[in-house]
């Protein structure tokens, strides 16, 4: 743990220090050069000598009126200076009394901000070396948004200090230039302990299961000895040494320890931060409530639960937690703990625990800017990111109840950009969690969960997921079309968020991204929806520049798979991955970024495209989604006939994909929504698509009824297998067509309506919903795989087979049923047959009745099938020689049941028979012959 973050006394009580400290405000004097001169590089340093330059109080500026001092643009109003310079000296006599430094900048357009010579923030201007003539994007806010950053402690000095920012103008004759600065420090925290490290507990380690009761205040236990931590056992640095019992191979699974406390007066302070060392489990209460799990399962505990791991770092590294105000009362507490070995050969048990509190007395919190939002939820872990105005700390409290969190996450370092790992997950499992710093829940309620993914190959469950293209222009449509999910989507849990690209227009820079991607969806979407992305155009700032080198805000704000830890062959860049997802495999590309030797997606000897297809062939799952952001197919917008890169996708990429048997293809760039008929095979222009020879299926595959609404039926064995292609760019941006619109390909096209798509995969069915942005469901289609099949099974004369159809849906059996499966017991070779409710698919089972061999016993035999039935199934009997007989049927005890006389083939009924086992007699002239019987419920 830091020793800038926290300081531990030896006295009782200290009064808190805590909020921000501003080093100075808004309005505060500048200096600033205005002359239209280029001060190359060594203006922001110390040594600079700005003697004489003017100075003035912020606002400056000009152009918008709310300056208050007015700077010259030089003397031609369509010619005016590109870059002004600001300079401010400011003395912080030491340093070490904060724990952090931030700022807040307001800029018209672009601004570049240095520390004592060292640049710590950048906005509206491109990556690279800045020059005098370097052009900012433009700040559409005309610099009334202030833009917090944060400021790297280490460049702070004790003494005088420079801060300097470069204001660059969008354009030679732009109308305003703004600039105003504030400069904050956050103070180190004065924590009161409570219960320090090494103090006083009692404890048990007779080995006895003390059940509960061993927890509670009431409970006496004057005969428990004591000692001072660390306690335990075989470490070698226990200051009190604990017993594992008699056998060192059959260790005590669980040691108990308690300890009271006083809290004199619980108003002085807004909650607790608890640090645990254990080794190996260990279940903390404090007045017989749970507060906090440390590597223990999730049900219930026992005397005798074990440990979820081994504790590798041997019980030295603190577990946080952070303690809500009303766990402790006023006066007496009791703090017990349990501890558990992870196997009962452990070498070791350790057991310390720290108790500090925080006041609310002049506490400033943080406020939660960003977020949070989630990548990588995969089987045993998750990421989730968010950001704060000051920088703090990050908690993460989580566990399986929307109401009590078991576990936590805690990294010390300060921050306002926060990346939490949680693992050691249970495989597809709901977690509830809440997010935050060890003094403050920043945001966690009943609304903020996530699942870990299922076992990759698993048809157990529906995957759901949602699409969305272009989305972040903060339109009316972009929020409408929020609106309208959230109503479809109810309280269901959608598996998986996906993003195709223009995330945030119009340049992908963080404050655009802040405005029109994260202002819209935190609070309702982030918090809940895995965010599995892809980049497009606009987040590379359409800038060859990003193109080549990446340095853009998008890698640095998503966390994703690059080493195959999602399924899917490793990438080794977070530009395009693969994750599998239940049974589905997931492909992610980049179709704008250039790669190594400046290639892109559609060069098939490139990076991405190897890589592509050596994942493509490695892949085992039976649906395959890939998406990117240029489509292969369009008349939206953009026109897949004449722009190059739309044309090397189709001719280039189409065939891999088409190779490898790719279900579905999700792009966006074109703002409208087109989903096309079942293709293959087509790479050229529009006016060459023919249904016929290029349309595997030319139905619309809604699956409504409507005519020629059939689905798309796939078989995995096809040398053809069809691909459908859907453009859902209209999440955010709405509208525009070409010539020739709608494209031949697309059974469905709309550049009215904005929309997500929604789909859905169970086990061998996929449903999608086009939703608009007014709630309508425009359009729908259905793929299925492997259906309308003809299978032939083989029974046992009087044996019982289930049968069941290939396809989730509706089912019209022959037999009048109307299951997914039935049994069925031929009493000789049939054809049974399934179809669905709408005369779309029909399976066939033809059941072949194996008749039993002969048996052949003196001149006589006696056949006797099935041997084991059920209750009211009849006994044949066959009597292969010519003379009547006597048959009796008796039970297990010797009584007669039935007797009669027959020859030939004769039945004999059980409904009257009760459950047990029989024996089937027949009495000849000069032999006889018995055969058991099995009758069951």
């Amino acid at each position: 743990m830091k020793k800038l973050l926290l300081f531990i006394f030896n006295v009782c009580f200290i009064n808190i220090v805590f909020g921000q400290t501003t080093l100075f405000p808004y309005g505060s004097s500048w200096k600033y050069l205005d002359n239209g001169t280029n001060q190359g590089t060594t203006w922001s340093t110390v040594a600079f000598n700005d003697a004489t330059w003017t100075s003035g109080p912020g606002q400056l500026g000009y152009g918008d009126g709310d300056e208050a001092t007015v700077v010259s643009y030089g003397p031609n109003v369509n010619s005016k200076y590109i870059t002004t310079y600001f300079r401010k000296s400011i003395n912080i006599a030491n340093p070490a009394i904060y724990s952090a430094f931030s700022a807040n900048v307001k800029r018209d357009d672009g601004v570049v901000v240095y520390v004592n010579g060292t640049e710590v923030y950048r906005n509206n201007l491109p990556g690279g070396v800045i020059a005098y003539t370097t052009l900012a994007s433009p700040a559409a806010d005309d610099g009334a948004t202030p833009q917090p950053f944060t400021i790297p402690s280490n460049l702070i000095v004790a003494g005088n200090n420079i801060i300097a920012a470069e204001i660059h103008q969008n354009i030679a004759t732009s109308s305003d230039i703004s600039f105003d600065m504030e400069l904050l420090a956050t103070p180190l925290p004065v924590i009161t302990t409570i219960v320090p490290y090494g103090s006083s507990w009692k404890y048990k380690d007779n080995g006895l299961n003390l059940g509960t009761a061993w927890r509670a205040s009431t409970y006496n236990d004057a005969t428990w000895a004591s000692g001072n931590a660390q306690l335990g056992f075989g470490d070698g640095d226990e200051s009190t040494i604990v017993s594992y019992g008699p056998n060192p191979l059959n260790k005590y699974p669980t040691t108990y320890f308690r300890k009271t406390i006083s809290v004199p007066d619980t108003s002085q302070f807004a909650g607790y931060n608890l640090y645990l060392k254990r080794d190996d489990g260990a279940i903390v209460y404090i007045n017989d409530k749970e507060v906090f799990r440390s590597n223990m399962p999730d049900s219930k505990i026992g005397f005798t639960s074990r440990a979820s791991t081994e504790a590798s770092d041997d019980g030295n590294t603190p577990q946080f937690k952070m303690i809500p105000l009303s766990f402790l009362k006023q006066g007496n507490n009791i703090i017990a703990v349990e501890v558990h070995q992870n196997v009962v050969t452990s070498p070791d048990l350790t057991l310390d625990l720290e108790l500090k509190s925080f006041n609310a007395a002049g506490m400033t919190n943080a406020t939660l800017t960003r977020g949070p939002y989630m990548n990588l939820a995969i089987q045993n872990s998750i990421v989730i990111r968010w950001r704060t105005n000051v920088p703090t700390n990050t908690v993460v409290n989580y566990g399986t109840s929307s109401t009590s969190h078991s576990k936590s996450y805690y990294d010390a370092s300060l921050t306002t950009e926060h990346v939490a790992t949680l693992t050691g997950l249970t495989t597809n499992t709901l977690y509830y969690y809440s997010i935050g710093t060890s003094t403050q829940i920043l945001q966690g309620n009943a609304s903020n969960y996530f699942k870990t993914m299922p076992t990759a190959g698993s048809t157990t469950q529906k995957i759901r997921v949602l699409a969305m293209g272009d989305m972040g222009n903060n339109s009316a449509n972009q929020t409408a079309v929020r609106d309208a999910w959230l109503a479809f989507n109810g309280s269901n849990y959608t598996n998986a968020w996906i993003l195709l690209g223009d995330n945030a227009y119009s340049s992908g820079t963080d404050p655009e991204y802040q405005s029109n991607f994260f202002n819209i969806y935190q609070g309702n979407l982030t918090k809940n929806h895995v965010l599995w992305p892809a980049p497009g155009n606009h987040d590379y700032a359409n800038s060859p520049a990003r193109q080549a080198d990446h340095v853009i805000p998008y890698y640095d704000m998503f966390t994703l798979p690059s080493t195959g830890q999602a399924g899917g062959i490793a990438s080794n860049t977070e530009a395009f991955y693969s994750y599998n997802y239940g049974n589905v495999h997931f492909v992610a590309l980049d179709s704008y970024g250039w790669e190594t030797g400046s290639t892109r997606l559609y060069d098939t000897l490139g990076p991405q495209a190897v890589w592509l297809k050596r994942d493509l062939a490695a892949n085992r799952q039976p649906w395959v989604i890939v998406y990117f952001h240029h489509p292969p197919y369009t008349k939206g917008s953009h026109d897949s006939d004449i722009e190059p890169e739309l044309i090397n996708m189709r001719q280039n990429l189409v065939p891999i994909l088409e190779r490898y048997k790719v279900d579905l293809v999700l792009n966006g760039h074109s703002h409208s929504y087109e989903r096309s008929l079942l293709i293959n095979g087509h790479y050229g222009v529009e006016n060459t698509f023919n249904p016929a020879t290029h349309a595997l299926s030319t139905s619309s595959a809604k699956y409504d009824g409507s005519a020629n609404s059939c689905f798309y039926s796939k078989s995995s064995t096809a040398i053809r297998n069809g691909i459908v292609y859907a453009v859902v760019g209209s999440a955010g941006q709405l509208g525009g067509q070409s010539a020739g619109f709608a494209h031949n390909a697309m059974s469905y096209s709309d550049v009215t309506n904005g929309g997500a798509l929604y789909f859905e995969i169970e086990n061998n069915r996929l449903n999608a919903k086009w939703i608009c942005a007014d709630g309508v469901v425009r359009d729908n289609f259905t793929i299925m795989k492997n259906v309308g099949k003809t299978t032939t099974v083989n029974v046992s004369a009087g044996g019982t087979v289930t049968i069941t159809a290939s396809w989730i849906g509706t089912y019209n059996w022959s037999t009048g049923a109307h299951t997914r499966s039935i049994s069925v017991t031929p009493a000789a070779t049939t054809s049974y047959s399934v179809t669905d409710s709408l005369g779309c698919v029909t399976d066939v089972f033809n059941i072949t009745v194996s008749r039993p061999a002969s048996v052949k016993q003196d001149r006589n035999n006696l056949v006797v099938y099935p041997t084991i039935l059920k209750s009211g199934m009849p006994l044949n009997v066959i009597l292969m020689n010519t003379e009547s007989v006597e048959i009796i049927l008796t039970d297990i005890n010797g009584r007669i049941i039935n007797k009669l006389v027959a020859k030939g083939k004769t039945r004999i009924e059980t409904s009257n028979l009760q459950a047990g086992t029989y024996f089937l007699k027949w009495v000849g002239n000069n032999s006889s012959e018995v055969r058991k019987i099995v009758i069951s419920n």
